[in-house]
């Protein structure tokens, strides 16, 4: 277990970091310290990726700093105008990279939403997006996280995202 996550993925360890090696079906893999993928024309290529460490703790703290928390509900604290990301009621095993490709398809939903209730668009560093995905799906972090924990001026933002009718249409609260 790595802070909460189970190892799912074949990892080989290199001098810069780890190979993995993805599930890619009837394709050719080859795992032999490094990581081994089809190309186009089945031939083998290296795959080198350096997965961040992923800190659920620290995520937490993101999550509420950076204004996740505005619209997104854990065990109840937050907004609650897009989906409630509690741990408790996602699947055991999760892959990161579904979570930012769940995230990268409702970016046109996402980006209006924050410019408007946070005065700009939220950007991430890969270790940051790491650790909030770590709190996302960790169900034991999630239960020490509390309102305390968000900033004054999120919570400002959070009381600015429920007032005005317009962003109501923006992020879905209802058909008005």
């Amino acid at each position: 277990m790595i802070h909460g996550f189970k190892r799912t993925i074949m990892v080989g360890v290199l001098a810069a970091g780890f190979a993995l090696v993805p599930d890619l079906g009837d394709a050719p893999t080859r795992a032999e310290g490094v990581g081994w993928i089809a190309g186009a024309e089945h031939t083998p290529i290296k795959v080198r990726l350096q997965m961040p460490r992923m800190d659920a703790k620290k995520g937490m703290y993101l999550f509420a700093s950076k204004g996740c928390v505005t619209c997104h509900a854990i065990n109840g604290v937050g907004g609650h105008n897009s989906a409630r990301l509690d741990a408790h009621s996602m699947k055991p095993v999760m892959n990161p990279f579904e979570f930012v490709a769940r995230m990268w398809t409702m970016a046109g939903a996402m980006v209006p939403a924050q410019e408007e209730a946070l005065g700009g668009q939220i950007t991430f560093t890969g270790a940051e997006i790491a650790n909030i995905i770590a709190f996302v799906h960790d169900d034991a972090q999630q239960h020490q996280f509390k309102e305390s924990m968000i900033p004054a001026t999120i919570m400002k933002a959070m009381k600015h995202a429920h007032a005005k009718p317009t962003h109501k249409k923006a992020v879905g609260h209802g058909n008005n």
